[in-house]
């Protein structure tokens, strides 16, 4: 949603701030990319037909199209440098929390902008849609814009077959299988991914990372000293072909982290 409306923007001459009203979008003071995630179907319908787009196009361009997964939602995007080189559009699964690694150019995704370590696809800036998609258009204490080139910002590379860039393999293939079978994930092991994930948290020390190196390491540990204990409390049934599910979970923090089992 928010690469076509930029290139949108580009093309009229008309900044996304400005954009917004005459598509239909109220305007408020200060305006974010999540606001324009939650538009009400509505208004993606109206949008659609102003633009000539199909019915339904929109609701597709949304990181809500994958909330019967479960995931939490992420406000802002990582991005690949080199996939915003060859593509100039920002990825809707960027925006999703279990995308952290692109497996077409072998990297960790990057989270900043290197020059300002400002999250991207956070604020609906003035300069937004004025520039090209793959610029920073964070705004400056002094009111002028970043505009740095994102598609030279550093990233760390994988190695074929290392774990981080498998697990990325899976989880895209399990959202090409959710994408293809029209949100019916009821026995899709993504489900749960996110409560697995707090299981792992709560019982894990940073020197359990050491293969993935020190950076890593370092990483896990400020996470735990950010945090403390998360505490998750798993309730399991079990489905028809043998495999558990992860009905509900609640994660909340506890202070200190307590012994490991």
């Amino acid at each position: 949603m928010d690469s076509w409306l930029e290139r949108l923007a580009l093309r009229t001459g008309v900044p996304v701030w400005h954009l917004l009203p005459i598509l239909g979008r109220p305007m408020r003071r200060r305006v974010t990319w999540r606001m324009i995630h939650q538009l009400p179907g509505t208004m993606l319908r109206r949008m659609e037909q102003q633009t000539g787009l199909a019915p339904g196009r929109l609701a597709r361009a949304i990181p809500s199209y994958y909330s019967p997964l479960g995931w939490p939602r992420q406000y802002r995007s990582r991005y690949c440098p080199a996939c915003l080189a060859e593509h100039g559009f920002w990825r809707l699964r960027w925006h999703l929390p279990w995308t952290f690694a692109c497996p077409a150019h072998r990297v960790l995704l990057a989270d900043i902008c290197p020059a300002c370590a400002t999250p991207p696809r956070r604020h609906v800036t003035r300069a937004a849609g004025l520039h090209p998609v793959a610029t920073c258009s964070a705004q400056m204490p002094g009111g002028e814009h970043c505009l740095t080139d994102l598609t030279a910002a550093p990233t760390i590379p994988l190695t074929a077959g290392e774990p981080r860039l498998r697990a990325q393999e899976w989880i895209d293939a399990g959202l090409d299988r959710y994408e293809q079978t029209a949100h019916n994930c009821e026995h899709d092991d993504l489900v749960d991914l996110e409560a697995v994930a707090d299981w792992i948290r709560i019982r894990a020390a940073a020197a359990d990372f050491a293969a993935y190196g020190p950076a890593t390491v370092t990483a896990f540990a400020e996470y735990l000293g950010q945090t403390g204990t998360l505490a998750v409390q798993v309730r399991l049934s079990a489905v028809s072909n043998g495999r558990f599910r992860f009905a509900r979970y609640e994660l909340g923090i506890a202070g200190r982290r307590g012994s490991r089992p």
